[in-house]
């Protein structure tokens, strides 16, 4: 986005817990792989460093050497569409496909997402000083000064338990403490939804996730809570 010459005023992030110090939460072969560029020194710099250098430098250059994010993105469309067009014409083909996806991947088809399909209590993942350095929460930060961005960070709750804010640890409390005071003194702001009393377990959906009848509900409370971010 700063690259893209894009100079908006402010920058929300929304995290769970330990989501902005794991360097390897959704980076290959997910969202952050895909829109990297061919060259990304600072972050394979930031991904090398998190896997301790010898196993990351080994998948650059099998990478580099096979073209395998370009292979990648050429294979996998052929591969989803395969079967179905050796074994349909066009029409058909067509048909069964917006049959799938009308039947077979609707929301009540798919399994419950327990707690957003991340697991909680992991001691090791809320060593707050130990992963940030091989975190890419620096760099955003550095990027948003540079840029003069207004950078804000946003904790979701998870989801409510009856009707009570879900259970930390005190590893996690600790871990929110001190993210806490390093995005302020860095000049980011930080809200943190747990506890809130507007969002109780009737507004969700499925894990973390609002249902989408309440979304203008959270957008509103968002709006009314967060002048800082918004300002």
């Amino acid at each position: 986005m700063v690259n893209a010459g894009l100079r908006p005023k402010a920058v929300i992030f929304f995290f769970r817990d330990e989501n902005l110090t794991d360097t390897l939460f959704r980076v290959y072969p997910s969202a952050l792989d895909r829109v990297a560029r061919d060259q990304e020194p600072v972050l394979d710099d930031i991904l090398a460093a998190r896997a301790n250098g010898t196993f990351y430098e080994l998948h650059q250059a099998v990478r580099t050497l096979y073209q395998a994010d370009q292979i990648r993105a050429w294979l996998e469309p052929l591969l989803i569409r395969a079967p179905v067009a050796w074994s349909a014409g066009r029409r058909a083909r067509k048909k069964l496909l917006d049959t799938i996806n009308n039947e077979v991947f609707t929301l009540d088809a798919l399994r419950p997402m327990a707690a957003a399909d991340m697991e909680a209590g992991r001691e090791a993942a809320f060593e707050f000083e130990k992963n940030l350095r091989t975190s890419v929460l620096p760099e955003i930060l550095r990027l948003a000064r540079t840029a003069g961005i207004r950078a804000a960070f946003v904790r979701v709750q998870r989801r409510p338990v009856g009707n009570r804010p879900p259970e930390q640890s005190p590893a996690l409390q600790r871990y929110v403490k001190q993210l806490r005071e390093y995005l302020v003194a860095n000049g980011a702001v930080f809200h943190d939804d747990w506890g809130d009393p507007d969002q109780p377990l009737s507004i969700y959906e499925d894990g973390d996730h609002i249902e989408r009848g309440f979304r203008r509900h959270y957008t509103e409370i968002f709006y009314r809570k967060n002048p800082e971010i918004l300002r």
